[in-house]
């Protein structure tokens, strides 16, 4: 436990879980973004509301020339540039972790760092064409266009979901470099009281700020001359995150990874510690990545069985895992409202349900309760385990659901999640009702367990309180 408590106080893991959790709402837009133009706006997409309404429609002003397109910068301006939206993020909780007056300015330091070391060249192949210089897209090799040869664009890839290993480490070294920077009284640009707060606070923070990305534009240069990468992002993302993600999406790999994360999750909260904010620090830069890849994959291709597709993306655990909050907690209620006689069980279980339904179990949690309870700990652990496991079947193994291609809130009811963050998927409907089902079964002997204790220690006490009484009487029939 002081371990955990450790972990879970860590300034920097807390910094970066607090950062995807600010962007939770732009994120689940782009997400929404790509789903509702691949379900519902695409005339050139099969099975597409706007296909089956108008079989023969294209390029309607309505649907391909207008929302297409709006739904197109929604994602372009959110998932595509996730990595430089977590890392202002990364410097403004740190910074204010660290009780610095100024977060906005150490966020802006670690966005800028973001953009200083990111990859400033994107690959083309260049033909002559008439005279002029045609460059093709890469991706897609279509969409030709004359352009210049000294044409210059950041990666996509530096900003985006690729780029969120480097964006953590290198956002967070910048930060502590100027925080430390930042203590020092004769770099500071005292200005007079006359000035406004926000000027002098900018002035304060242009000295460390430039010693900063002095520091970190070295340490650029020194590592890209050094490994003969172009930046030290393709470094990082080379022999870092790529491992590491190849690992999630292979099949033992992955399961184990996920078994891992899940376990000491649920393990964490038997102690009373929010165990899904521990290990969303470690895990969220693995999970995260691989549900941007899903999304970018799907939003190209159209398909649910598009190659190189993703199991383990962050909603996989949300949706098919936590199914009521961690420990799949819901599922728990149900059993209690059908096998337990337990007054003060049922009392929590109907203020809980409610919540619960939107993926809200502290009630459940701190109030049944689950800590430290020798009744629910093992079912506690040993349920999204099997959740885990059984998901893992019927979407790798078997091939029956399809996998999630999208983000929906946390707060989605479980069983409905999986089905929308499946573009609709009815097989991802039954699995997850299947594995709502199973839990209910796997809860339901430790319920009756707990039940027969309960009623075991009301005979007892009833037993204890009836001899007491007797004592009582035949004391004063004596007297």
């Amino acid at each position: 436990m002081p371990i955990a408590a450790k972990i879970g106080q860590q300034k920097h893991l807390a910094a970066i879980r607090d950062s995807f959790a600010l962007i939770v709402p732009f994120i689940i837009a782009g997400a929404f973004a790509v789903l509702l133009n691949n379900v519902v706006f695409k005339t050139d997409v099969d099975f597409s509301l706007a296909k089956l309404i108008a079989p023969h429609a294209k390029g309607t002003f309505f649907t391909d020339i207008y929302i297409v397109p709006v739904m197109g910068l929604i994602w372009q301006g959110s998932f595509a540039v996730m990595g430089l939206l977590v890392s202002f993020g990364l410097g403004y909780y740190l910074s204010q972790s660290k009780q610095y007056e100024n977060p906005a300015a150490a966020g802006m330091m670690s966005t800028v760092t973001v953009l200083m070391l990111s990859t400033w060249s994107v690959a083309v192949q260049a033909v002559s064409k008439g005279g002029k210089v045609v460059a093709y897209d890469a991706a897609t090799m279509k969409n030709l266009k004359p352009v210049s040869l000294d044409t210059m664009a950041i990666d996509p890839a530096s900003i985006g979901a690729t780029g969120l290993f480097a964006t953590i480490i290198f956002g967070l070294i910048a930060v502590e470099i100027y925080l430390k920077l930042a203590k020092v009284d004769s770099f500071r640009i005292k200005m007079p009281d006359s000035v406004p707060p926000a000027v002098s606070k900018s002035f304060a923070a242009l000295i460390p700020a430039m010693l900063t990305m002095v520091v970190m534009g070295t340490i650029s240069v020194i590592i890209t001359e050094l490994s003969g990468e172009k930046s030290v992002f393709l470094l990082i993302s080379k022999y870092i995150q790529t491992p590491f993600l190849t690992l999630a999406n292979s099949g033992v790999g992955g399961i184990t990874l996920a078994l891992v994360y899940v376990f000491f999750v649920h393990l964490l909260w038997s102690f009373g510690l929010h165990g899904t904010n521990i290990m969303n620090g470690v895990f969220i830069a693995i999970w995260q990545p691989l549900m941007a890849k899903n999304i970018e994959i799907y939003s190209k291709s159209h398909s649910l069985n598009a190659k190189g597709l993703n199991t383990f993306a962050q909603p996989f655990f949300d949706n098919y895992v936590f199914l009521g909050g961690a420990g799949a907690t819901l599922t728990l209620l149900v059993a209690i409202f059908i096998a337990s006689r337990k007054e003060e069980e049922k009392i929590i279980a109907k203020l809980a349900v409610a919540p619960g339904c939107f993926n809200i179990n502290e009630p459940v949690i701190f109030g049944l309760p689950i800590v430290l309870n020798a009744s629910y700990l093992i079912p506690f652990i040993i349920v999204p385990i099997v959740n885990t496991i059984v998901a893992w079947v019927g979407i790798d193994v078997i091939h029956f659901a399809p996998k999630i291609v999208t983000m929906v809130p946390w707060t989605t009811p479980p069983v409905l999640g999986p089905f929308i963050a499946s573009a609709f998927a009815w097989q991802a409907l039954v699995l997850a009702a299947g594995i709502f089902v199973l839990d209910i079964l796997i809860y339901l002997p430790f319920v009756k367990v707990a039940t027969r204790e309960y009623e075991k220690e009301q005979e007892a006490k009833n037993k204890q309180k009836s001899e007491e009484n007797l004592n009582k009487e035949t004391n004063t029939n004596v007297n």
